[in-house]
């Protein structure tokens, strides 16, 4: 995390004569105010343009308030819980038992095809095994003709993995990660997917907890995905799919948020360090060269102010037995 120096703490007790206040206020504001202008555009690139992000912590009966984009609406078998949290969220959701169907409606659909898409959000599968939906327009037909997106976590043979499908309605293509991730462990995790059209193909990336997940994975046939005739729904499909038992029965689900555009490893990063809620609040998660610049710059300010034997400052004052700072 980048510390802004107090700054209370960069002026002298007594000014000094032999260099004018004028260059030192300039050097000064210009550090802090370049400083604020990195936080808000580092937070304010990963979230300004978002569809949607839900961190959960206002429910009112089916309501879920949206931090950013419509409020979603949740079934009435999907409840919020402050059991375990995750670190930085007072409050999650808790999903169906496993016996009746139960999502989150975002209350947005994908109405113009799009060449790039980030989803992301953290589950805990409170020793559950079986089959997580994180993201779904998939209706629950089964069908062929169906166009559909979904984005979730899948056991078989003993090993989970993240999968990401695309169905055109002709075109079913399945890229799924090719690294797995721990089964039962009862913890939470944040799961996230990239993916990016190209001419003729695309390319999806996996990520578990801020980290990529695996290698860069081909989907082959799809440059874009195209425009969803259901709306997103989270935890499960936009409607009963006829498995009730293939989901987590007691899984706990927070912090979803999804973007029609690649976020990089950094913000990806960003969101498992901090949740979308940090990154709301525009807290810097970690140096870049920028912000290494700016302290370099602080630092410079704060040497102008502190040499010469002009002045006396509290910090230099030698710390002894009975005058420390």
């Amino acid at each position: 995390m980048i510390s802004v120096p107090d700054r209370t703490r960069l002026t002298p007790t007594t000014s000094r004569t032999n260099e004018p206040e004028s260059v030192k206020s300039a050097i000064l504001s210009f550090s802090l105010v370049a400083l604020s202008m990195y936080s808000t555009t580092h937070a304010g690139v990963i979230l300004s343009d978002a569809v949607f992000v839900h961190d959960f912590e206002t429910i009112t009966g089916n309501s879920i308030d949206g931090l950013i984009g419509p409020d979603a609406t949740k079934a009435t078998n999907i409840s919020p819980s402050v059991i375990n949290p995750l670190g930085f969220s007072g409050q999650h959701v808790q999903g169906p038992d496993g016996t009746s169907h139960g999502s989150i409606d975002t209350n947005t659909r994908l109405t113009a095809s799009t060449n790039s898409l980030t989803f992301s959000m953290f589950f805990n599968d409170r020793g559950d095994t079986g089959t997580a939906r994180f993201l779904s327009s998939f209706d629950g037909s089964g069908s062929s003709s169906d166009v559909f997106t979904l984005f979730d976590s899948i056991e078989t043979n003993s090993s989970r993995t993240l999968r990401f499908i695309v169905n055109s309605g002709s075109n079913l293509k399945i890229a799924s990660s090719t690294a797995s991730i721990p089964i039962a462990d009862g913890l939470w995790h944040q799961a996230a997917v990239v993916y990016e059209g190209g001419v003729s193909d695309g390319t999806v990336k996996f990520f578990f907890d801020g980290v990529q997940l695996g290698s860069q994975v081909t989907l082959s046939g799809v440059s874009s995905i195209p425009v969803m005739p259901h709306n997103w729904h989270l935890i499960e499909d936009s409607t009963f799919d006829s498995v009730p038992n293939e989901y987590f029965r007691g899984g706990s689900y927070d912090e979803a948020a999804l973007w029609y555009r690649p976020l990089s490893d950094a913000d990806i990063s960003s969101l498992y360090l901090q949740g979308a809620a940090g990154a709301a609040a525009n807290v810097v998660p970690e140096p870049s060269s920028l912000a290494v610049w700016l302290i370099a710059s602080l630092s410079l300010s704060l040497r102008f102010r502190s040499s010469s034997g002009a002045r006396t400052r509290r910090n230099d004052v030698p710390a002894t037995n009975s005058a420390r700072d």
